[in-house]
């Protein structure tokens, strides 16, 4: 099961609300508990996390959403990965570094380096893979690869950038304070907007700015939401008479728009993959501002994040650890994602010298430890959160592990030594 932290969705609930909607709903209505939009390092299911986000633009009539939560992040989207990013040497170094550790953030995203698919001298490709084959959800890409290239437009500002200049209408991917983009190749179309025939004068009213007699404007509730580089995404209000239309010409789709003033730069619908086009030379490029100690310091901590291949022990935990969210967690279920039989993982098990049982337990105390010490997540929802049926089995928990009650833990300050 393909996970990503719950760092994923910032900006989304700010988004909702400025679109003058409650974001709980949406959560819910995708098989999620409200706590992902407070708690980063929550995991998440990434197929649960295409869904809110597609149901929640259609829902609000809102094609852009993705890029609109891509311009909202910043490197610490990425948690401790972001520290050895940033005190890289080279981008180069950068991209490596992606390619070892994004896992930590996320297991189902995936960027590497591919030739120019034009054969472009001195120009390659930064390729995006974040989903199962089949067609890519519009908005979860959107704001995969849009993240992907707000992270870029950080990595290599001017040292002296303020971060407003980052957002100034010139720092597009040529400008001063940019990283060279050439191009963006997307492999699906973008999402609609109304069809001027079939919205009448709703559909030219919210893009020219005017005011329709027909119904409320809500566009002059809010400001307008800007890129990461300040241009305005799309603005759009709600309408529910919205038609879709299959199989667009880009060149006639109102959304397609928005995507050129994000990127400030060409971007190419329905093509083989997702990718940026970047000059070769964005390699050797130094970072500005790269401290080696922080970054020996950076990959020393990812490196205890990240399980052995060869660890039988480290992979169940992985997989355990991203499923407790959602509830009990079955050895089946764990063999299942693993590619064994139960009876195969019993035994590899066996031969390490743990149990199942034992794993689950140990993973369930950890993160009890932290979410008592270190949030005020309501007893019920750890207890949730840890895949327990009742609040009252998770006390009988903590009796077990520590000897006292959850508020007892939560009580003392200093519980990551008292309870350890």
């Amino acid at each position: 099961m393909a996970t990503v932290r719950a760092a994923g969705i910032r900006g989304f609930a700010e988004v909702v609300r400025e679109l003058g909607a409650d974001p709980l709903p949406f959560v819910r209505a995708a098989g999620l508990d409200p706590a992902v939009l407070d708690h980063d390092d929550l995991p998440i299911e990434q197929s649960r996390l295409s869904t809110l986000l597609q149901s929640a633009a259609a829902g609000l009539n809102c094609p852009d959403l993705g890029l609109r939560m891509a311009a909202r992040h910043g490197l610490d989207t990425l948690g401790p990965l972001a520290v050895m990013l940033a005190n890289c040497r080279t981008g180069a170094d950068a991209l490596a570094t992606t390619q070892r550790y994004l896992t930590v953030h996320s297991d189902a995203l995936h960027v590497d380096q591919i030739p120019d698919p034009d054969g472009v001298p001195g120009a390659i490709a930064l390729r995006y893979r974040g989903h199962p084959p089949g067609p890519p959800p519009v908005q979860a890409t959107d704001a995969g690869i849009g993240f992907l290239h707000r992270a870029l437009c950080l990595l290599f500002a001017a040292p002296d950038a303020p971060d407003a200049a980052l957002r100034a209408d010139d720092a597009a991917g040529a400008g001063s304070y940019g990283y060279g983009l050439l191009d963006v190749r997307l492999s699906y179309y973008p999402a609609e907007y109304p069809s001027p025939d079939r919205s009448s004068d709703r559909f030219s009213d919210r893009f020219s700015g005017r005011s329709s007699d027909r119904s409320p404007d809500r566009s002059s509730d809010r400001s307008p939401v800007r890129s990461s580089e300040g241009s305005p995404v799309c603005s759009s209000g709600r309408a529910s008479d919205r038609t879709p239309v299959h199989d667009p010409d880009p060149s006639s789709v109102a959304g397609a728009g928005c995507y050129e003033r994000f990127y400030r730069a060409p971007v190419r619908f329905g093509e083989p993959e997702s990718l940026l086009r970047v000059p070769e030379a964005l390699l050797a490029r130094p970072i500005s501002g790269a401290h080696e100690d922080l970054r020996i310091r950076a990959e020393a901590y990812l490196r205890t994040l990240l399980p052995d291949v060869d660890d039988m022990t480290g992979q169940i935990r992985t997989v355990i650890d991203g499923m407790l969210v959602f509830g009990a967690v079955p050895m089946e279920a764990v063999a299942r994602a693993l590619s064994l039989h139960p009876r195969t993982l019993q035994r590899r098990l066996a031969a390490q010298g743990t149990t199942f049982a034992h794993i689950v337990d140990n993973i369930r105390r950890d993160r009890a430890r932290q979410y008592l010490t270190e949030t005020t997540m309501p007893f019920g929802d750890v207890s949730s959160r840890l895949g327990f049926a009742e609040q009252a089995t998770f006390s009988r928990a903590c009796h077990r592990w520590w000897g006292v009650p959850p508020r007892r833990v939560r009580a003392t300050r200093q519980g990551q030594q008292a309870f350890s």
